[in-house]
């Protein structure tokens, strides 16, 4: 399993949800596959980029079983962004709740925020 900063929180939050109920990124490569090959990690994670594909966060999102907190985005002009649009649009066709930020730097205030106000949300959920 690879995790790569952002991405893999948010990824890890999809696939675990009631572990991970709170996930956030900025500037996150969520299309690995199209990473991979170029000298990073991933090469030696993955023997080929459709395995890296299975591994991306797109396909982790179950529609019925997400994490209720997702904060993520970045730049407009990052070389990530169409990967985070992309897992924008698939939680948004599949009706899952996030929120989605363009923004030239990362708004960690407002991350924060949210990220905080996730965590006292579910700690107060009934186990």
């Amino acid at each position: 399993m690879a995790a790569i900063g952002g991405e893999g929180a948010v990824r890890l939050g999809l696939k675990y949800p009631s572990l991970l109920p709170v996930a956030a990124s900025w500037d996150g490569i969520f299309d690995i596959h199209d990473w991979y090959g170029r000298g990073t990690k991933l090469d030696a994670l993955f023997e080929r980029p459709e395995q890296a594909r299975q591994h991306t966060a797109c396909l982790q999102v179950r529609q019925h079983d997400c994490p209720p907190f997702i904060w993520f985005g970045c730049p407009l002009d990052s070389e990530r962004y169409r990967g985070n649009d992309r897992l924008h649009e698939k939680l948004n066709a599949v009706g899952i709740s996030h929120e989605y930020v363009v923004a030239e730097t990362c708004p960690i205030a407002p991350m924060l925020d949210f990220v905080s106000n996730g965590l006292e949300k579910q700690s107060r959920r009934l186990l």
